[in-house]
Order: structure tokens, then C-alpha cells, then sequence
């Protein structure tokens, strides 16, 4: 009896090792055949491709189209995971494979039909783009049908597998960056809380739409931040008798971007540096296209879209910044009482009712039964209840939602050799309003606002009417908006998503802080390459410095010698490289300002807004009182009072609060997902950052600079990018992370790799 079960003991360990032998083989197996390695572009006949020691593709071939298709199977076979969860979470598509935890989001997107939106773009196309967006099409789907069970460790852990690729996936990723870069309805909605209690002349002044540091590059300011009416100040009142309470005042970053252009007599340098929410892999896929020399292109895309965003070809370079155009409004709806019609106009200005178009979706669930739902829309757009609006109905009056307003712009970005061509390539940039900057190798800057211009009755800053917020046409280009300087000697221009132009109806762009800095340091006669990085990684704060000045000159300083060093305020330069501590002590008293002058007006609402005031523009005011004479009066505080209340408050913080914590926190959703001695395998360092927002280097832990770009026109070959994580998805490719280390680097010239690999540079520079 015990041989017999010793021996059934020793059958189970023996079994035992050799199943875990062969997971463990299994294992080993498909993690290292993710991906596609250099054996296989080698043998690659339809182009040649070659990379960089950074993992970087150059591909070179004697037509775009070939260039594209090739691009669509490079991009897959390294980021494939990325482009499915992107165009999923655009289409609705998450729950199939997640569960009922994304069910929310996959409900949004069927609600407004995102998938109907982008089918229907992809049918408006030109011939051209629907052409070459075909070809990259066919290159994603050539590598998905080719190379099974090589998409991704991730489509092998989960047991899924990778349906084929089509052209509307490419534009639901350009809707999905669309969102990111001008979704504001909602927050809009928000604000309403603060804005309809506001008396006229407080309104304007909280939701001021004008920077004192603006200096648009079209039209003259004529608006200025005006404090409320004296009569309507608020009445005097201790501050010990104004509780500070949550919701605190917030300033929240702007998903947008630092560019400028700058020539010099031997020089000229164009710099970009987009400001998004950060992703594991990069948001940012680089690539080199070369045909002959006169036709080659280098720069960044998504993946998911062909072609290139931000780039350089033989004649220009361009980068790109968002307008931050308001083109996202909620119209409220009024309905017939069966909810079966809307209240509309016909041509003559006649009241008339139209039929609410309801459409049934289905969305399948991992896990458990299919959801199933009900779309409402009126011809301004998607129609719901709208919870912060007190469950009314309204539309979502959203520019992608017009019919022939989702393109694909890139593609014309392809070949563009003279003025002419780049102008007609704007022209197609039919979608979200950017501010374009480019620079020729002449030396010559210019700036091109691109997409549509919309024609208003009333602002859309807030919720409207239906019919009066309804807009009223489309200017379909910007062509009026256009700069080109013949540069002689020295110029520039910069954008970083300031008020470009002087118009009414316009709001949601950022504040002046960025471009102000960029302005000043852009003024000195001479510049080089080294200097461009160094304005890249610039954490000057001319409003913090303005903080302490303002406590310096009104507050008792003596009571407060012992804790504060006013002499160390009184010679910092306004870096946070030079001084984190007093950074962050400025950003307190700033915060703290806020929040106690908004609970001073919050206390005279009728109702307490149960949301945060959120303004982009709030330094506007701010800046307001703190030049103006006794400028607390508004809020019926004196300043000397205020300025020992913020001292006071200062002193009562532990000292540990003043650690810099600013650590980059993104990581692949799988080093949470899975047990940790798998999850680990995806990590990054989380190194700690130096920038904050509101500064040129605008960090924080899961928001910021998601590349840096410097093109350097007299000297293409000189260019320089730095890329935050790797050129690789794959977790076990040497690409994965190898540039997150250089990224966090001490020293500048660390931090930055060559745009040319030494392939690319014999293609352009042998005879």
C-alpha cells in the first residue's frame, strides 16, 4: 500500500515539473517572439528599413504608397496592443474584453455613435487620403494576418486575439486626440454652477477671457480684466470669520504644447514639445521616410495614423500647438412630452418640432449579458440628460460630429515642396483649429492657424438654448491667419496656447505664464541648439516670484523671520531647479489666496456650487488685485491682513510638506493587473520631475511634455528629439524603456538623441 502511493506521489511531483517545464518553455516562447526582429526586415522585400540604435525605423522605398503600407506593418508589429485598446476604448468596444468595469465609458461612445461618426468620415474622405490611408491600412492587417501569436504578450496573457484593421479605426483615434485636445462642454457645465449666480460684472471678472501678458499676433486688445463694480464689492469681513473649505480652487493643466520658431543669421531652429496625458507605451511613434532627396520626411504620428503629425521634410519643418477654440457646447433641448420631438426653426425663423432619431445598441460584456441601450439625437448632435444640468436634456454640439469635419490631415503632409503646397495641405486640415508654426530652410518663419472657424449668435463659454446657441455656419479655413516673415537678420514667434486672435465668443485657451517666458528668452540676439534645450527644460515662474513680492511688501515679516527666510525670497531667480522649496512655498500662498478669496464670494451665493472653480484664466484676476492698491477691498479683506493670514498659514506647515513629490507615476496598465512578480516586468522607474504646470517644463506625475522636438533648419542633420519611454510596446524588446533613463538625465545634452541615424544621413548626403 505505501509503494503505491509513493509511487503516485512520485508520478504527481514528476508530472508537476514536467507541466511546469513546459508552461515555463511556452512562456519563454512566445515572450520572445513578440514583435518582429531585425531578421525579418532584413528579408523585408517590399522596402528597406533600417534602424537606429534607439530602435527607430528609417524606411525607404520609390513611392509613399509602398512607404505607407510598410509603416502600417512596422507600427503594428510594435505598438499593435496600443492601437487596439485606443480604437476600443473610441468605438465602445472595452466591455467585450475588460468586463462591466468599462461599461460606462463604452456607453458614452455608443450614445453618440462614434463608430457611425467615423465610418461616415472615412466615406467623405478625399480620393487621395482614402488612397494612401489604404495602404497603411493594408500593412496593419498584412502583419496581423502574417505573424500570429507575435501581436503582443498582453493579446497572449488575456487569451484574445486582434481583429483586422480598417480605415475607420484610424479616424476614431483621430476623434479619440480630438477629445482629449478640445472636449470642454462638460466642464463648461461645471462652471455653470459658479456663473449663473454671479452678478454681470463678477462674471466677467472670475471667467475674465483676458491675460494682462497677451499680446495676440492678430487683432488689437481692447478687453482688459475690469474689477466688479464698486458697489458690488463684497462687504468687510475678518478673515477668521471666512471658513475655508473643500472644494478648493484648482488650476488645472492645459493639453496643449510649447512651440516657437527662431532665426538667427547662421541659424534657424523650430521646437515643439506637446503637452498630454502621459500613456505606457508613448503616446508618440517616430519614423523616417526617405524616397529620394528631394522627397523624404522624418517626424512623430500616433500609432494608428499614417503619415506624420510633427515633422521635417526637405524643404520645411512644422509643429503644431492647440488653438484651444471653444468648438464643444451643450444646447438645451425643449421636447414634446411623450419625448418623441424637439423644438426646432425652419428657414423662416417658424417654431417647428422634429423627430428625436433613436437608435437601439447592444454591447456585449465579458462575463455577463449583453448591455443594452437607447441613442437620442437631434441634428445638432447626441441627445441626453445631463446630470450637472439638472437632468435636462441636451445636445452635444461637438465639431467632429459634423458631417465633413473628420479628415484625415496628415496625409497631405507628404509631399509638400513650395508655399503653395503647404497652404493647400492646411487648407485639408478640415477638423480642430491648431496653431501651425513652420520654417523654411531659407529662414523664413511662418504661422498658419489651420481648421474651422466657427459662426456664432452667442458664446458657447456655457450652457445655451438650443436654437440661439446653435451654430450658425463654418468658415472652412483660416487663411486670413497667416504670418511669414523674411527673416534678414534675427526674429521669432512662439505659441503656447495664448489668445492667438481678439474674438468676442472666443475662451478655453491657457494663460499667458508659458508664452510670456518664451517671449522674453527668445528676445536675446543669439541662440544655438543647446540653448533651444535649455528654454525646453525652463522652470521659471515670473507669477510665483510675484507672490512673494506681494507677501514680502505687505506682510508683518518680523513675526515671521524665525520660520521663513525672506532674504532667500528676496534673490531667488523664480527656478525650481534653483529652489524647490520656495516653489512650492509660493505655490502654496497662491493656492491658499484662491481659496480663501472664492470662499469669501462662495459664502454670498444663494447656493453653494458643489463643484471646483476651474478657470484656465484665473492668474488673470489674480494678477488684477495683486497690481491694484489695496486691491483685497473687492473682497472685503485688507491686504496687509491677507498677507500675514498666508504668512501665518505658511508657518503652520510642517516642513516635510515642502518635499518635492513630483514623480512620474504612468505605468502599463498590466503592472497593477497582474501579481507583482509578473506586473514588474512592465514597470518604469518613476523617477522624480522637476516641472510643474504653468511653466515652460510642464510636469506632473501623469501629465506633460509627451516628446520634445528641436528641427534644426540650416543643419537638418543636427536635429535632435527626446522621447519619453521607448519606440517599443514590447516588454521584451531592448526598445521597451531604454530612453526613459535619458529622459530623466541630469544633464542636458543627455537627454536628447540625434533625429538622423547614420543610415539616414548617407541616404541624404552621398552622391
Amino acid at each position: 500500500m505505501m509503494i503505491a502511493i509513493k509511487k503516485i506521489i512520485i508520478s504527481f511531483f514528476l508530472f508537476f515539473i514536467i507541466a511546469s517545464i513546459s508552461v515555463a518553455i511556452w512562456f519563454y516562447w512566445n515572450i520572445q517572439r513578440q514583435g518582429l526582429d531585425a531578421t525579418f526586415w532584413n528579408n523585408y522585400t517590399k522596402a528597406t528599413v533600417s534602424f537606429d540604435a534607439n530602435g527607430i525605423a528609417s524606411i525607404k522605398s520609390n513611392n509613399w504608397v509602398t512607404l505607407l503600407r510598410t509603416q502600417g506593418y512596422l507600427v503594428a508589429s510594435e505598438r499593435l496592443w496600443q492601437m487596439d485598446l485606443m480604437r476600443r476604448k473610441a468605438a465602445g468596444r472595452l466591455s467585450e474584453w475588460f468586463g462591466s468595469e468599462t461599461i460606462d465609458n463604452d456607453q458614452r461612445r455608443y450614445r453618440e455613435d462614434w463608430q457611425g461618426v467615423a465610418k461616415y468620415a472615412y466615406q467623405q474622405l478625399p480620393a487621395k487620403q482614402k488612397h494612401y490611408l489604404s495602404a497603411y491600412v493594408q500593412g496593419i492587417n498584412l502583419f496581423i494576418k502574417n505573424h500570429p501569436g507575435q501581436w503582443g504578450i498582453e493579446y497572449w496573457i488575456l487569451g484574445l486575439t486582434p481583429k483586422l484593421w480598417k480605415a475607420e479605426d484610424s479616424l476614431l483615434i483621430v476623434l479619440l486626440m480630438t477629445e482629449e485636445l478640445s472636449a470642454s462642454a462638460e466642464k463648461e457645465a461645471k462652471q455653470y454652477q459658479w456663473r449663473k449666480q454671479l452678478l454681470p460684472d463678477w462674471e466677467d471678472f472670475l471667467f475674465t477671457n483676458h491675460h494682462p501678458w497677451n499680446t495676440p499676433l492678430f487683432g488689437t486688445v481692447s478687453d482688459t480684466t475690469q474689477l466688479p463694480a464698486k458697489a458690488h464689492w463684497l462687504p468687510r469681513k475678518a478673515i477668521a470669520d471666512t471658513a475655508i473649505s473643500t472644494p478648493r480652487a484648482v488650476q488645472t493643466g492645459f493639453a496643449g504644447s510649447n512651440s516657437w520658431a527662431w532665426v538667427g543669421e547662421n541659424t534657424a531652429f523650430l521646437a515643439n514639445d506637446p503637452h498630454l496625458g502621459l500613456n505606457m507605451p508613448s503616446l508618440w511613434y517616430a519614423q523616417r521616410f526617405f524616397i529620394d532627396k528631394d522627397n523624404w520626411l522624418i517626424g512623430l504620428t500616433i500609432p494608428g495614423i499614417p503619415g506624420v503629425i510633427i515633422g521635417m521634410n526637405a524643404y520645411f519643418a512644422w509643429t503644431s500647438t492647440n488653438t484651444g477654440e471653444d468648438v464643444d457646447d451643450y444646447l438645451h433641448e425643449q421636447l414634446s412630452e411623450d419625448l418623441q420631438f424637439y423644438r426646432d426653426q425652419d428657414e423662416q425663423g417658424h417654431t417647428i418640432w422634429s423627430k428625436i432619431v433613436k437608435k437601439t445598441f447592444t454591447i456585449p460584456v465579458k462575463g455577463q449579458a449583453p448591455v443594452k441601450g437607447e441613442a437620442w439625437f437631434t441634428h445638432r448632435g447626441p441627445l441626453q440628460q445631463r446630470a450637472l444640468l439638472n437632468n435636462d436634456y441636451y445636445s452635444r454640439q461637438w465639431l467632429p460630429f459634423k458631417k465633413g469635419k473628420l479628415t484625415m490631415p496628415t496625409l497631405e503632409f507628404l509631399s509638400m515642396h513650395n508655399w503653395f503646397k503647404f497652404n493647400q495641405a492646411i487648407d485639408a486640415m478640415q477638423g480642430l483649429s491648431q496653431n501651425l508654426l513652420f520654417l523654411d530652410r531659407q529662414g523664413n518663419i511662418g504661422y498658419r492657424a489651420s481648421g474651422i472657424t466657427i459662426k456664432r449668435r452667442v458664446s458657447g463659454c456655457y450652457p445655451q438654448p438650443a436654437i440661439t446657441g446653435e451654430w450658425i455656419d463654418f468658415i472652412p479655413s483660416r487663411a486670413q491667419r497667416l504670418i511669414v516673415k523674411k527673416v534678414a537678420k534675427s526674429s521669432a514667434l512662439s505659441t503656447a496656447n495664448q489668445r492667438i486672435w481678439v474674438d468676442p465668443y472666443a475662451c478655453g485657451y491657457d494663460g499667458d505664464e508659458r508664452a510670456d517666458r518664451l517671449r522674453s528668452v527668445l528676445q536675446q540676439p543669439s541662440h544655438n541648439s543647446l540653448s533651444m534645450q535649455q528654454l525646453q527644460l525652463d522652470t521659471y515662474s515670473r507669477m510665483k516670484k510675484i507672490i512673494l513680492q506681494w507677501v514680502m511688501q505687505h506682510a508683518s515679516k518680523e513675526e515671521y523671520s524665525g520660520s521663513i527666510n525672506f532674504t532667500k525670497w528676496q534673490q531667488w531667480d523664480g527656478k525650481i531647479t534653483s529652489n524647490t522649496d520656495i516653489f512650492q512655498q509660493a505655490d502654496f500662498l497662491q493656492q491658499t489666496l484662491l481659496q480663501l478669496l472664492l470662499q469669501r464670494v462662495r459664502s454670498h451665493l444663494d447656493h453653494t456650487p458643489n463643484v471646483q472653480y476651474e478657470w484656465p484664466l484665473a492668474n488673470a484676476w489674480l494678477l488684477k488685485i495683486l497690481t491694484t492698491p489695496d486691491g483685497m477691498q473687492v473682497f472685503g479683506l485688507e491686504d496687509n491682513t491677507v498677507a500675514d493670514y498666508l504668512l501665518q498659514q505658511l508657518a503652520m506647515q510642517p516642513k516635510t510638506h515642502y518635499a518635492w513629490k513630483n514623480r512620474w507615476q504612468v505605468q502599463h496598465p498590466f503592472v497593477t493587473a497582474l501579481p507583482y512578480h509578473l506586473g514588474k516586468y512592465f514597470a518604469l522607474k518613476e523617477y522624480p520631475q522637476v516641472g510643474a504646470y504653468r511653466v515652460v517644463r510642464v510636469e506632473a506625475p501623469k501629465f506633460g511634455a509627451s516628446v520634445r522636438v528641436i528641427w534644426d533648419l540650416q543643419h537638418p542633420e543636427k536635429s535632435l528629439w527626446s522621447l519619453p519611454i521607448g519606440q517599443s510596446g514590447h516588454v521584451t524588446s531592448p526598445h521597451y524603456k531604454d530612453l526613459h533613463k535619458k529622459w530623466f538625465a541630469k544633464a542636458i545634452e543627455d537627454k536628447y538623441i540625434p533625429v538622423f541615424s547614420q543610415y539616414f544621413q548617407k541616404l541624404l548626403y552621398t552622391d
